[in-house]
């Protein structure tokens, strides 16, 4: 495995949460030149997309209660 191959990056990855962090890494990449600057770290990405994909399903849910529960499970 080399240094920027598609294994070493994660996005290949059986498993899902480390394939879904990846994606968001390389989402954020793309998306922000200044990311090198400005990198977020995977899991902090990983939780920002279930704070969105959790409002969308429960409308009624704050984003601050769902990091919350999310810190309350050790997340």
């Amino acid at each position: 495995m080399t240094k920027g191959s598609p294994q070493s990056t994660g996005v290949d990855s059986k498993n899902p949460l480390l394939r879904k962090m990846a994606q968001l890494e390389l989402a954020e990449r793309q998306q922000n030149a200044d990311y090198i600057k400005n990198s977020s770290l995977g899991v902090d990405l990983l939780r920002e997309h279930i704070v969105k994909e959790t409002i969308k399903s429960h409308p009624l849910a704050t984003r601050e209660r769902i990091l919350r529960d999310m810190d309350s499970m050790g997340f």
